[in-house]
């Protein structure tokens, strides 16, 4: 009998451990602020290309950037390599709703100069 109220105990605690739910930047008490952005390179062996990198990503409670998708990219494949790179390292202050860290998802561009 203890062996099975020990697993429903773990069970419940595992269930209420932590919100899973990504909140839009706007609706949110204090949205969520770029504390560091890591510049892109461009890459080697491309020359006088410009171009740019959408992307959506989600910020987690802690501020760091936890998931990236390349939502657009022009010209396509050349500068996404790079836009992971970067965007895995920008820290963010998080995003709070009503005093409590919460995870966000936002959507930015980054844009390549040739000259």
């Amino acid at each position: 009998m203890r062996k099975y109220l020990a697993i429903a105990v773990l069970l419940l605690a595992g269930c209420a451990s932590t919100d899973s739910k990504v909140y839009d930047n706007s609706l949110v008490t204090n949205p969520s602020v770029p504390i560091m952005r890591i510049e892109p390179r461009y890459p080697e062996g491309i020359k006088g290309i410009n171009g740019y990198v959408k992307a959506e990503c989600t910020i987690n409670e802690s501020g760091k950037v936890d998931k990236i998708t390349v939502l657009e990219s022009v010209p396509k494949g050349v500068f996404d390599k790079e836009a992971l790179r970067a965007l895995k390292r920008w820290i963010y202050k998080p995003a709070e709703l009503n005093g409590k860290a919460v995870k966000t998802k936002h959507e930015v561009q980054l844009d390549w100069s040739a000259g």
